[in-house]
């Protein structure tokens, strides 16, 4: 049996831990143990990490901070536990040969990306606040954006840090292959070590065509740097008089909820657009959705599009990143140019005009999902382990 030590530093119940349990679930019929190490764990997700974890480690100091100090701590909560593996989700440290170091003879370590390769730059060079605050927007400006523009700051220090991670690590994970062939190209010494393997996904969903309505969804988080919602309502204001049998639903919360109510309203939409909330289960609003609509700065790999795939909704989105182009690759989909809000709205109304082409684009869905099924990607996950 092979035991891994699992490090998500805040476990909060988003996509990277609920994957990263759907493969701990699999494996572990195949022998595996799994313990996990995190700084917390949410209430609503406690029952089902007990569940699935042999053990849960609650580190008291922060795991997100990359600093050799932050190492030598998680090393030395970790050397009791024995781990032949240990599996790092999301961030980076700096010092994985000293993690590699209490783990049993011949252990490894896998670094896990569950996003955009240098994402903390797109982050940085995002301004989060109001910018009506001419003083917050002002210092962001100066002391952040240009930093960048001018000096690269960010993205030197990430590009930095990515290439420690993939010299120290024993393999690095990516969320697909467009962004494996951008760290080879940058890191090519390393390029054996980046491996791109996809999110599993449920099988698909058998959903009677009556239940399916006029109806276009957004679900996710209401943020603004990465998921700019608001964008998406400002193109469903172009076309919705074109379409008055047609709703938006938007299914999430987060810090922008407010924002975004009031938006609705001064652009007229309160009749067509609806705020439904955090939903834990989705599903009832995929069954009647036709459409799911992404308007993000970036994704990773956005598991909604793949969760409408299941459930016969035809996606858009901004081709933001490699990851939304691939999933969308193939008449999966329509990827929109990135920022281009007029051929967004265009495209959405075709698609909202149009029942062939929305069941052109659910038909391709059946053999992609058959590709992401958890059988397939835990075999993948269990020969990186054991090899």
């Amino acid at each position: 049996m092979k035991r891994v030590i699992t490090v998500i530093p805040n476990y909060l119940g988003g996509g990277a831990e609920t994957v990263t349990d759907t493969i701990a679930g699999a494996l572990r019929a195949e022998g595996f143990e799994f313990i996990l190490v995190t700084e917390k764990v949410v209430d609503k997700c406690r029952r089902r990490v007990d569940s699935l974890y042999s053990r849960v480690v609650i580190a008291d100091f922060a795991l997100a901070r990359y600093s050799s100090t932050t190492s030598s701590r998680l090393a030395e909560l970790i050397e009791p536990l024995k781990g032949d593996i240990l599996w790092l989700i999301g961030d980076e440290f700096a010092d994985i040969s000293r993690l590699r170091a209490v783990l049993n003879p011949g252990g490894k370590v896998i670094y896990h990306l569950h996003s955009v390769p240098f994402f903390q730059v797109g982050l940085k060079n995002s301004f989060h606040g109001n910018e009506s605050d001419r003083m917050a927007y002002g210092k962001w400006f100066l002391l952040k954006h240009m930093r960048e523009k001018l000096l690269h700051t960010y993205s030197r220090r990430y590009a930095k840090r990515t290439g420690i991670t993939a010299a120290e690590a024993d393999a690095f994970v990516t969320l697909c292959n467009g962004y494996r062939r951008q760290l080879e190209e940058l890191y090519p010494t390393q390029a054996a070590k980046f491996r791109a393997i996809y999110n599993p996904a449920g099988k698909p969903v058998e959903v009677n065509p009556a239940d399916k309505r006029r109806e276009v969804l957004y679900l996710g988080r209401l943020s603004f740097a990465d998921k700019r919602v608001d964008r998406l309502l400002n193109i469903f204001a172009m076309i919705a008089g074109s379409h008055p049998a047609w709703k938006l639903r938007i299914v999430g919360d987060g810090p922008e909820r407010s924002n975004l109510e009031r938006q609705a309203v001064e652009l007229g939409l309160e009749n067509c657009v609806e705020f439904c909330g955090f939903a834990s289960n989705p599903a009832e609003y995929l069954k009647s959705a036709s459409i799911l609509c992404m308007t993000s700065e970036f994704e990773g790999w956005p598991m909604a599009i793949v969760e409408a795939m299941q459930y016969g909704v035809a996606p858009i989105a901004f081709g933001c990143t490699a990851g939304v182009r691939e999933l969308l690759a193939d008449g999966r989909g329509i990827a929109v140019k990135p920022g281009d809000i007029h051929s967004y709205a265009l495209q959405l109304s075709q698609l909202m005009a149009s029942p062939d082409l929305r069941g052109e684009i659910v038909g391709t869905h059946k053999p992609f999902l058959s590709e992401l099924s958890i059988s397939n990607i835990s075999a993948q996950w269990k020969e990186l382990f054991l090899s």
